[in-house]
């Protein structure tokens, strides 16, 4: 029986976390704040989050064997440790309701008009059960198969889309100034790089070969980068601005002005099955984080009543998903800034502040 992971499978996690609120979430937000300027809020984001993946790794190798709900208690103590877990997984368990709003409004906009949002959360609840209960093992292995498929569907449609980028959309250059961009690099860092921390759950000694993991990881944290650029660019690009802005989703309707070898047209359907994943796949990792800590800090033995566990989280999120938000509107005004807040307070301020506890627990070691 598998007992670690690969370097490769805990990379596509991050594949997975990094792109999962891009998608109706970040393009919409940054393009709102920034205009034509957004894209630079991207380059500028991902040079910051070289920060928050150091504070990463350093907590992860402060005690190897160690994951994340262990090392809080381990740092904390027992008590103030368990309130500080139990606040971030029920931080965690929202940030989840979150993931799986965007991924049935998504699905039922653009394939399932006429599907209750709330049969498609069910339909998508027995995959996301079956995966957790099978284990973490399990889901790396579905994380590998579903990565290179993403892969492909993502690389598709750039060579097609390129020629149809028109310069002038991203003129005049820095329009309103350089405080729009500092505020887009801001949403992109807390969106799309701050819950790398979610990772954590998993202790770095359960991969094999961890001392290549900080290589590998740094490595997929460019090449997402870099897919998730090239994607806002082309959209940015040929849309323009106000076109941007007009669609829910600008990416999916980009695919629709893609085609395969200049005859094989009308492919966005498909194309566009890789966000499904990538929703998919770090709703999972968000819930075997919430399941995990559980099981931990009220430390459950019983494989039964961990199984109970799962089950009522899946379910809670399923149906929480659809009650988040009354209506777009204030999901996507909630989504700008106060979103962000939290991921910046959760992701960011806790992480450093165990950082900083650790620092001085080794030195007077």
């Amino acid at each position: 029986m598998k007992t670690k992971l690969s370097c490769l499978e805990m990379s596509t996690f991050m594949f997975y976390i990094m792109r999962c609120f891009f998608i109706g979430i970040t393009i919409n937000n940054i393009v709102y704040i920034a205009n034509q300027d957004s894209y630079l809020s991207i380059i500028i984001g991902f040079l910051i989050g070289f920060i928050p993946l150091l504070l990463f790794y350093y907590l992860s190798s402060y005690k190897k064997e160690l994951n994340i709900v262990e090392l809080i208690e381990h740092l904390l103590g027992p008590y103030l440790g368990k309130g500080i877990n139990l606040i971030l997984s029920v931080f965690i368990l929202f940030l989840s309701t979150i993931i799986y709003w965007n991924f049935t409004t998504f699905i039922a906009s653009q394939y399932l008009s006429d599907t209750p949002a709330l049969a498609i959360s069910f339909i998508f609840l027995f995959p996301t059960i079956y995966l957790l209960n099978k284990g973490i093992y399990v889901i790396a292995k579905s994380s590998v198969m579903m990565f290179y498929i993403c892969i492909v569907l993502t690389l598709l449609p750039f060579i097609g889309l390129f020629f149809q980028l028109d310069m002038d959309n991203f003129l005049p250059f820095l329009y309103q100034g350089p405080t729009p961009v500092l505020k887009g690099s801001f949403i992109y860092l807390t969106n799309n790089v701050l819950p790398i921390f979610l990772l954590l759950i998993i202790p770095k000694e359960m991969v094999e070969e961890h001392r290549k993991l900080p290589k590998n990881l740094i490595l997929f944290y460019i090449m997402t980068t870099i897919l998730l650029f090239i994607l806002f660019f082309l959209t940015l690009g040929i849309f323009g601005v106000n076109l941007t802005k007009f669609f829910q989703y600008p990416e999916f309707h980009l695919l629709k002005r893609a085609s395969l070898f200049g005859f094989i047209q009308r492919i966005e359907s498909t194309l566009s099955i890789q966000w499904i994943l990538d929703l998919f796949m770090c709703n999972i990792i968000a819930l075997y984080y919430v399941v995990e800590s559980m099981r931990i800090t009220f430390h459950i033995q019983s494989k039964k009543i961990y199984q109970i566990i799962l089950i009522t989280v899946s379910l809670f999120v399923s149906i929480a998903s659809n009650h988040v938000f009354k209506n777009n509107t204030i999901g996507a005004e909630f989504l700008m800034f106060p979103f962000s807040f939290l991921l910046y307070l959760f992701f960011f301020l806790i992480p450093f502040f165990l950082i900083l506890i650790a620092h001085m627990k080794r030195k007077t070691q």
